[in-house]
């Protein structure tokens, strides 16, 4: 709305300057010369703020349109990021039982993010052979001190 209360002030200053000039213009053979360059002067000055008006944003739909992408930006990002970090703690975690000579069959994470996208561990369940049920105690131990998660073991 200020630009158009602008552009409505400047039309009506060039014409009180324009009727001023009017008055105080020559007579005889200029007089045609200067009307015509005090009628350009009114046009330059009224066709102005239209060729600035691709700058102008009345309903500013660059911003709603900006926000929607960066909600949607920020809930892919965090989408992704839970996903990578899920795959690298399970990879991290069959290396560790790997290196205390046993195989998990499965590993099952849960990770969820609080509202300051800081990522916890809600549920580790691993299952393991029947065989690597006495390393149980030390897996425990050593996946707790790595990851910070304490983890439940199942058995086929």
């Amino acid at each position: 709305m200020s630009v158009i209360k602008q552009i409505a002030l400047s039309i009506c200053v060039t014409i009180v300057i324009v009727s001023i000039v009017s008055v105080l213009a020559p007579i005889g053979r200029m007089q045609k010369i200067f009307k015509y360059f005090i009628s350009l002067f009114f046009i330059t000055v009224v066709l102005m703020p239209f060729t600035q008006i691709k700058n102008i944003n009345l309903l500013d739909f660059d911003y709603i349109q900006n926000e929607y992408q960066t909600q949607n930006y920020t809930q892919s990002i965090n989408e992704q990021t839970l996903t990578l970090t899920n795959k690298m703690l399970k990879d991290k975690i069959n290396i560790l039982i790997e290196n205390n000579d046993a195989l998990a069959e499965n590993i099952e994470l849960y990770i969820h993010t609080d509202d300051e996208n800081n990522i916890y561990i809600s549920d580790l369940i691993i299952t393991l052979d029947e065989k690597f049920k006495t390393k149980e105690q030390k897996l425990s131990s050593v996946i707790e001190s790595e990851v910070g998660a304490k983890a439940k073991f199942t058995y086929r």
